[in-house]
């Protein structure tokens, strides 16, 4: 998702290229079964969240580069990783 002041714009089905973030990261957005570039991500926030479900998810914070604004990719099945 990402927002202008003109805009807002929501992609669904979208994939992203790696299986590990953290601040400072970046995200490549893909058009969904395609190599399509949508967007980049630089994460610069991350909240994790259990829906009702009990389906873990997280939102990846940060700036796109089509967009001034802060944005989020919905992830499903994220965990938290710590280290000492």
């Amino acid at each position: 998702m990402f927002v202008t002041e003109s805009e807002m714009r929501m992609h669904y089905a979208t994939e992203v290229s790696g299986k590990t973030a953290f601040i400072g990261s970046f995200y490549e957005v893909l058009k969904g079964e395609t190599s399509v570039l949508i967007d980049r991500l630089e994460v610069t926030q991350i909240e994790f969240e259990t829906r009702s479900d009990g389906v873990k998810y997280c939102r990846l914070w940060g700036q796109v580069t089509k967009s001034e604004e802060e944005c989020y990719l919905l992830v499903y099945e994220c965990d938290p990783i710590y280290s000492d």
